[in-house]
């Protein structure tokens, strides 16, 4: 290998591990929030919090003028221009001058308009949600501001530590008081509110000190129309890809009744471990493709896309398939048998996110290739449709129905994104070994499918037996198929030593895989 593609590869992997463990943190954090939230109120109240909450987002999304997006990217750009310090800081500063401005004025709004909303809505106490959620736009805004000029400069550590860990420590912990004291659904609204208060100020703290060292944030009033200009297609794109996410859970707002909202939202909560592997990849991936596209070196982009497409499938693959299998156990269990009946909810995410893995980093990649219009297009295509599905379905079939227009949508923005990406650089991740391994894998989970419905598999025991199945052939199969190479154990052994100082498994798993030799 090159000593460039090495290196590159190492600062992926290194990026992707402080990410990870943030991130799974976070994530572990927010699943266990969520589960007490859900057995500690009723089904309705946490249908008004979780459809208030993606009200809440909307605006964060709006206010924040697709800088949160950009920004990453036009400060990797200075920094490939080797610009001045007080240069970077000037995109810095001025960004998050723009992000308090769009986020205050509309977190007004969100919250003058709350009874008017509620009323139209027809929920009543929706607008207690929504007035104690108009609180937290501003903050919201800017923490993820702020992750976004250092992930800028290449520095994974501050968004572990603020936004991921901080934030979701202190809503545990005020989620668990809550409890104790028994402030019921006024006190989940409260520590929701309070928890990123604490993630934002403790982050400024800790940038302040920093700007004391290197001046990294600066304003310039002169540049904020020419970074509006860039980072505007981006809010169209950030706004259709949360569509994805959100069409779901506003139209069942809208036609259904809270419960409803409540049955779709709860197993979706487990989606966000689906995603971990990928987002892991894409934190830091996208300022380095940025700065291999700028240098036209396409065909190192291709490969990095390539392995980093396989570890993500490798991880997030047997658990869509898991989630598949065992969906009605793993909801009961979770979150009581209230939910039984969001089994199916959950079965058609996991497997809409298991395609979402097969396609790897496409949309980063566009980005980092200079082409926001066209992750816009293909993402407005993949939204109207789970839109014209919502309508059609989640009048008649509530959660399933919006559950299906969901995963649509996030399919076919995949499918559009990859193929853009594929006729613009000649970028993709597939190829005939790593076919091989995606259908031995999914034919592997049909057969302990069947195995799990014998009447002998029904205990604790056997669903921990279907899951440790299916993690066991994922990570065996790679390397019996030979889909993997040395680039790949190179990512592998950076993680491994960046975790634990040391690279036995990917130095045994390189011995045995064919595709490495």
């Amino acid at each position: 290998m090159k000593q460039g593609e090495a290196g590159k590869l190492k600062q992926v992997a290194k990026g992707g591990a402080v990410f990870t463990f943030g991130t799974m943190s976070a994530y572990l954090l927010k699943l266990v929030i969520g589960v007490l939230v859900i057995r500690y109120v009723a089904v309705s109240e946490y249908g008004l919090i979780s459809f208030g909450y993606v009200l809440a987002n909307i605006m964060v999304v709006v206010g924040s003028l697709g800088l949160r997006n950009s920004l990453p990217r036009l400060i990797a750009q200075k920094r490939q221009e080797r610009a001045s310090q007080a240069s970077i800081g000037e995109v810095s500063g001025t960004g998050l001058l723009l992000m308090a401005l769009g986020s205050g004025i509309l977190s007004f709004v969100f919250y003058g308009l709350a009874d008017a909303i509620s009323s139209w809505l027809n929920k009543p106490g929706l607008e207690t949600v929504l007035r104690a959620f108009a609180f937290l736009i501003v903050p919201l805004a800017l923490l993820q501001g702020l992750t976004a000029t250092f992930q800028g400069r290449q520095q994974a550590r501050p968004k572990a530590l603020f936004e991921d860990i901080t934030v979701h420590v202190a809503r545990f912990v005020l989620v668990v008081m809550t409890m104790v004291i028994g402030l019921r659904f006024q006190g989940v609204l409260a520590a929701y509110v309070a928890s990123v208060w604490i993630g934002f100020l403790m982050f400024v703290v800790f940038a302040l000190t920093r700007e004391k060292k290197s001046g990294i944030f600066r304003i310039n009033m002169n540049i904020a129309k020419g970074m509006l200009a860039f980072s505007i297609p981006l809010l169209g794109v950030g706004l259709v890809n949360r569509l994805t996410d959100w069409v779901g859970t506003l139209l069942l707002g809208m036609y259904q009744s809270a419960e409803q909202v409540a049955l779709y939202m709860a197993p979706s909560r487990l989606q966000i471990l689906l995603l971990v592997p990928m987002m892991a990849l894409g934190f830091i991936y996208t300022p380095i493709a940025t700065r291999l596209h700028v240098s036209s070196n396409h065909s190192e982009l291709k490969r990095l896309y390539e392995s980093g497409t396989k570890w993500v499938v490798v991880f997030t693959l047997p658990l869509a398939m898991y989630f598949v299998i065992d969906a009605e156990y793993i909801v009961t269990l979770l979150f009581g048998r209230e939910y039984a009946a969001s089994a199916v909810v959950l079965q058609i995410i996991a497997l809409g996110y298991a395609v979402h893995s097969i396609m790897g980093p496409n949309v980063a990649t566009l980005v980092s290739c200079g082409r926001p219009k066209y992750v816009l297009y293909g993402s407005m295509a993949a939204s109207g449709a789970a839109i014209a599905l919502g309508y059609l379905l989640i009048p008649e079939y509530g959660a399933t129905g919006a559950a299906v227009a969901s995963t649509a949508a996030l399919i076919t923005s995949n499918m559009i994104a990859s193929a853009l990406l594929f006729r613009q650089t000649g970028v993709h991740a597939l190829n005939a070994r790593f076919g091989v391994m995606v259908m031995l894998l999914v034919a592997c989970c049909a057969v302990l499918y069947f195995v799990g419905m014998m009447p002998a598999a029904d205990n604790h025991f056997g669903h921990a037996g279907l899951f440790v199945g299916v993690y066991a052939f994922a990570l065996v199969l790679p390397v019996a198929v030979g889909c993997l190479d040395s680039m790949d154990f190179e990512m592998l052994g950076s993680i491994e030593k960046r975790l634990t100082g040391q690279s036995g498994l990917s130095g045994l798993l390189r011995r045995y895989s064919i595709g490495a030799k």
